[in-house]
């Protein structure tokens, strides 16, 4: 939603060819990467915010600016960051996955990758990981980016840090004789200083958002292990029911104005069998804004104050023709179109009508 409405997803995402883009999982799949934190505030040229915004001698910066003047071209400082990454393997019968993560100042641009040979590439962390109680596990891996690889990343981003300074992190998955490479753009924010009656204040950086509560066919849907599993027949309703708020935020323009935005969250969905009527919903209100992707709307459209079509956070799920009784498994990942991203499990039997 920074740059272009048009990277809502990809932000939040995983920006790689191989990240799925149907929401059956059938084979090994990263269905998502999350960064704690998402979003940190960073300053760069001795108290400037990346060459645009506030400086001390715009006068844009609260008293005593952002950092000290005679800090030279640095950026930072950065806390260090967890990267989680949901990797799915329904067909691998519970065989380990060798997960990989490494991040790099720019992007490959043949493969869109973090390749070896890319600037400041490095490797952050790998291990196997077995499937426990489902066919999808969590892998982790906590890494500080140095000063070099952000002011590598900051030099080589075409806009410069407009909006923000996109740090890639890459996730790489293998079990068998597969393999997946997904990769996500954590932000790091310009601060953007905001005059108040009592002051200047700062505008936070974004967090991830919150796991939304889910009913399934009108009733709670909790984790597996805190409640039985729900039959559903040929056709199920899911909603998630928390979190769709608005947020308001500013983003920096080119020429240093400010932009208005409002952030909602956004919901992709993912099963081992069956289909859903449409991959995602959510997102906030958009002029004329249809559901399908393709597929036909999950329901009623809702208006706001202002006659704009609210995205039903609804999403009905359909049994595929001629489906054996089985046990579904469902992932719903949270995105909220700056770089946040939450994300659960839930499981439901299925029983032929």
């Amino acid at each position: 939603m920074r740059r272009a409405l048009a990277l809502l997803w990809l932000l939040a995402g995983c920006t790689s060819g191989s990240f799925a883009a149907i929401d059956q999982v059938t084979g090994l799949t990263v269905l998502a990467i999350q960064a704690q934190p998402p979003d940190q505030l960073v300053i760069d040229d001795g108290g400037g915010v990346f060459g645009l915004g506030c400086s001390p001698a715009s006068g844009t910066c609260p008293p005593g600016g952002l950092g000290p003047a005679d800090a030279g071209p640095t950026i930072g400082p950065v806390r260090p960051i967890t990267l989680s990454a949901l990797v799915a393997d329904p067909a691998g019968g519970g065989r380990g996955i060798q997960v990989v993560f490494a991040t790099c100042a720019a992007l490959d641009a043949t493969t869109h990758q973090c390749l070896a040979e890319s600037p400041d590439y490095e490797l952050l962390g790998s291990g196997a990981y077995f499937p426990d109680a489902g066919p999808s596990v969590v892998a982790t891996a906590t890494f500080t980016p140095d000063e070099q690889l952000l002011v590598d990343a900051l030099a080589l981003d075409p806009l410069h840090g407009a909006g923000y300074l996109p740090l890639r992190v890459q996730v790489t998955a293998s079990a068998g004789s597969e393999q997946v490479v997904a990769v996500k753009t954590i932000t790091l924010s310009q601060p953007i200083a905001l005059p108040t009656d009592a002051g200047f204040v700062i505008q936070p950086p974004d967090g991830n958002p919150v796991n939304p509560s889910v009913n399934l066919d009108g009733s709670p849907w909790l984790s597996p292990q805190f409640s039985p599993t729900p039959v559903i027949a040929t056709t199920a309703n899911i909603q998630p029911t928390l979190g769709v708020g608005g947020l308001g935020y500013l983003v920096r323009e080119l020429d240093g104005g400010l932009l208005p935005f409002t952030d909602y969250d956004g919901y992709e969905f993912y099963c081992t069998a069956g289909s859903f009527s449409s991959p995602r919903s959510g997102g906030g209100p958009r002029p004329g804004f249809t559901f399908g992707l393709g597929r036909k709307d999950a329901g009623a459209p809702v208006y706001d104050d202002a006659g704009e079509t609210v995205p039903s956070t609804q999403v009905q799920w359909n049994a595929d023709a001629g489906q054996p009784d089985q046990l579904v498994y469902f992932w719903i990942v949270v995105v909220d179109g700056r770089g946040g991203v939450s994300f659960g499990e839930r499981t439901a039997q299925y029983q032929a009508p």
